[in-house]
């Protein structure tokens, strides 16, 4: 709730500048990529937290759902998303503000992942991140066979709870 400290919430990890760009300004816009989530894709929420695609068929879908509009999704191959965010966090993607930021968040942990079962049609799972807002995954109809598996992996600072 607000003007409580939980340490486990991004927002309570964040400087009054950040938590701003984070916040819910008005009505929530999810934001949907165009683009399949396709294996080997990392998503960043600014230098906050990460998002990577390790399995999935080309039906998955992720929706990226918070409240503060200023924030934005970025995305790179996951071979490469440890350098990408060492280089960008706080710089390009932001909050953090600044590099300084970044470097007093520390570096992101992988904190779950998460196997689901996918259905045509159908929302699976949302993955939440505390005080920052949430991932819904689901999967588009299909001519595809067999079951329809998808692994996330979700990695953010040191004691934000996903």
């Amino acid at each position: 709730s607000r003007g409580v400290h939980l340490h486990h919430r991004m927002s309570a990890r964040l400087l009054p500048a950040e938590l701003a760009m984070t916040m819910p300004r008005g009505r929530m816009r999810p934001y949907t990529p165009r683009e399949a989530a396709a294996e080997g894709t990392s998503f960043f929420w600014g230098g906050l937290a990460r998002i990577d695609v390790v399995s999935a068929p080309p039906a998955l879908r992720l929706t990226f759902c918070t409240g503060g509009s200023r924030l934005r999704l970025h995305e790179c191959p996951t071979a490469e998303a440890a350098e990408a965010h060492a280089a960008r966090a706080g710089i390009e993607w932001t909050p953090p503000q600044d590099a300084a930021s970044a470097a007093e968040l520390g570096e992101l942990q992988l904190v779950r992942t998460a196997r689901l079962r996918l259905t045509p049609c159908e929302q699976a799972a949302d993955l939440a991140i505390s005080g920052l807002g949430w991932v819904s995954v689901g999967c588009l109809p299909t001519l595809q066979q067999g079951a329809l598996e998808a692994t996330l992996a979700v990695w953010v600072p040191r004691g934000v709870e996903v």
